[in-house]
Parts: structure tokens; C-alpha cells; sequence
């Protein structure tokens, strides 16, 4: 068993509420295995757009999981 290979949305978009949709086939053609995309932007979308999302990364066997960016109040690093 080996452990996917990643990329974070933020190294496609210059701003955080970009579409996402067409970032997956870049993240396949590029080798990586999962994409890490923002919880913000998911819950802006409706539910067709979600399945479209889904179907996409379903496609282009990509594993898709999400990152949600803390506050500095929320942030324990901070």
C-alpha cells in the first residue's frame, strides 16, 4: 500500500473562492492522486455542482479531501 500523493488548491488559484471544477484534470495530468480543496468554496456551491465536483474527480480517479483555513483565534499555533 502506498500513500496518495497530494496538492492543495492554493497552488492553482489566486483567490480562494476561484471554481474548482477544472483544477481536478490538472491534479491528474500532473500525477497526484488527491486534491485538497477549501471547505469555504464547497459550501457556496449547490448540490448539482457538488455532484458535477464529485463526478469530475470521480473520473479522473482522483480522492478528494478538504481543508478548512483557521482564524488566528482558532489557530493553535497562533
Amino acid at each position: 500500500m502506498t500513500n496518495p500523493l497530494g496538492i492543495h488548491y492554493g497552488s492553482f488559484v489566486t483567490n480562494w473562492n476561484e471554481d474548482q471544477h477544472q483544477i481536478i484534470p490538472k491534479v491528474k495530468n500532473l500525477g497526484f492522486d488527491l486534491f485538497e480543496f477549501g471547505a469555504p468554496w464547497l459550501v457556496e456551491q449547490s448540490d448539482s455542482s457538488i455532484k458535477e465536483f464529485r463526478k469530475i474527480a470521480t473520473d479522473n480517479e482522483i480522492q478528494l479531501t478538504l481543508s478548512l483555513g483557521l482564524s488566528t483565534a482558532q489557530d493553535i499555533s497562533s
